[in-house]
């Protein structure tokens, strides 16, 4: 009951997604949708008004639902309701829907579907399948037998892997995470660092003599820094692992107010010289001997909870270095307090 929560909603909007628009565009309606070529159901926009909707008290209760978010309780995010069927009747034929371009299945007397013409000719359901896939869908060709998949090894098994990260711990502060919980892949080229837990460790560490093998593990934390040449560390903090490593950080982690982290947040390059002289931003970056990357922090007002993106410390300027989709949600998630 005391878990911090947020009520269900009564309306909103549907977005046509980035594969169909540049920008942000929203449906008005199911009319829209197919004007695009989008296949949305009716039953993603609000519940129209009508005395059916008014029976059942839609669109009111909808408030009852609890949206649990992952910054308010430092967990994952959960979406709870619970559903009554209020009335005995049969679910519409159109309830569950069918595979595209196929016709409704014919119910027989006793209940059960009919079968295929396809299957029933001796066919079988898996020889219509095979039939029925598209040309682009068959695989014709091997895979060349030089290449080779991805592999899943301790940054500590090479003596290059493991001076990258001990360079990265050194630079950021971070000389009290244990160089064993980081792991590499592409046999140990160590472009991209994970970090994972001390029992994900174990089991990683054992995987080779019980005869697993690991792909991918933990949370990406570090990767190649391929862009700053004037960098001063050769691996630069990624987003998905800046909330974990920031609480972390005695170096490089830089407090930002509200107005200052939404100003990143709208893509811009902000000069140190346009930040308040008693910011205490500007003063973090200012103290920073080395350009590179920075951990940007910002305190919501819920208990301890706070807002990171991994930003690059230039000479003048400070950009974070986060994707629009992942800076759209950092941006409604910092409105919602502020």
């Amino acid at each position: 009951p005391d878990m911090p929560r947020r009520p269900g909603l009564e309306s909103w909007e549907v977005p046509a997604g980035a594969r169909q628009a540049k920008t942000a565009v929203f449906l008005r309606n199911p009319a829209e949708a197919a004007e695009r070529g989008l296949e949305v159901p009716p039953s993603a926009w609000p519940p129209p008004a009508s005395p059916e909707a008014s029976s059942v008290g839609l669109p009111a209760v909808l408030t009852r639902c609890w949206r649990l978010y992952p910054h308010l309780c430092d967990s994952g995010g959960f979406f709870v309701a619970v559903l009554q069927r209020v009335a005995d009747r049969p679910l519409p034929d159109d309830f569950l829907p069918s595979p595209a371009g196929a016709p409704p299945a014919e119910t027989a007397p006793n209940g059960e579907a009919a079968a295929d013409a396809t299957t029933a000719a001796g066919g079988g359901i898996e020889g219509a399948a095979e039939e029925e896939l598209p040309e682009e869908a068959v695989c014709k060709e091997e895979l060349p037998s030089s290449q080779k998949e991805a592999m899943f090894a301790a940054a500590t098994a090479s003596e290059r892997t493991q001076s990258l990260v001990e360079e990265a711990l050194d630079f950021y502060g971070l000389e009290g995470l244990p160089a064993d919980n980081f792991f590499v892949r592409n046999e140990g080229e160590g472009r991209n660092v994970y970090l994972v837990s001390d029992a994900v460790r174990d089991v990683l560490s054992a995987s080779s003599t019980a005869g697993l093998r690991a792909l991918i593990g933990g949370v990406r934390v570090f990767d190649e820094n391929r862009f700053l040449k004037s960098s001063g560390c050769k691996m630069r903090l990624c987003q998905e692992g800046v909330q974990w490593l920031a609480p972390l950080m005695r170096r490089r982690a830089c407090p930002a107010t509200p107005s200052e982290m939404m100003r990143l947040l709208e893509g811009t390059k902000v000069p140190f010289a346009e930040l308040p002289e008693a910011s205490p931003l500007r003063e973090a970056l200012e103290s920073l001997q080395a350009q590179g990357s920075v951990a940007v922090v910002c305190a919501l007002p819920c208990g301890r909870a706070k807002l990171c993106a991994a930003g690059e410390r230039g000479a003048e300027c400070l950009t974070l270095f986060v994707n629009q989709h992942e800076m759209r949600e950092l941006r409604e998630t910092l409105q919602e307090f502020f």
